[in-house]
C-alpha cells in the first residue's frame, strides 16, 4: 500500500508506473487505482500548496508579466485549458502541468479540481485497459 501512494506521488512514475507495480505486487486492480489515486492527489495538494509561496517571489511575477501569448492562443487556453489539464495532465506529469497551468494564470482551486478529476478518470481507464492485459 505505502509503496504505491510513493509511486503515486514520484514524479514522473505517478500513476502510470504506480499501477502496473500494484498489479505486480498481487494488488487487485480496484486497490492498485486507489493507492495510486491517493498518491497523485496528495501530490496535487502538497504541489498548489508549495507554489503559492513561490508566486509571491519576484522573479517569478516578472516571468509572469513578460509573458506575452498572442490573443488567439489566450482564448483557446481560457476555453480549453482545465479541460486540456484534466487530460493530459495525468499523462505529462502533475509537476509539469501544474506550476505552468498556475504561471498562465489558471485559479488554484479550478485547478486542484480539473487535475484530480483528470487523474481519477485517467486512472479509472488505465486500471481497466491493465486489467484487461494481464487477464490474457
Amino acid at each position: 500500500m505505502f509503496t504505491i501512494i510513493s509511486l503515486g506521488l514520484t514524479p514522473f512514475v505517478e500513476v502510470i508506473g504506480a499501477v502496473p507495480a500494484g498489479l505486480a505486487l498481487h494488488m487487485q486492480p480496484f486497490e492498485a487505482a486507489l493507492w495510486s489515486v491517493t498518491g497523485n492527489i496528495i501530490e496535487i495538494i502538497v504541489l498548489l500548496s508549495l507554489l503559492e509561496p513561490l508566486e509571491r517571489v519576484v522573479w517569478v511575477q516578472n516571468l509572469r508579466c513578460h509573458l506575452r501569448l498572442p490573443p488567439v492562443v489566450i482564448r483557446l487556453l481560457v476555453r480549453y485549458g482545465l479541460p486540456f489539464i484534466a487530460v493530459f495532465g495525468p499523462l505529462v506529469g502533475m509537476f509539469i502541468m501544474l506550476p505552468a497551468a498556475r504561471l498562465l494564470g489558471f485559479p488554484r482551486r479550478q485547478l486542484a479540481m480539473a487535475a484530480i478529476g483528470g487523474s481519477v478518470v485517467f486512472t479509472t481507464l488505465y486500471v481497466s485497459a491493465m486489467a484487461w492485459l494481464v487477464r490474457f
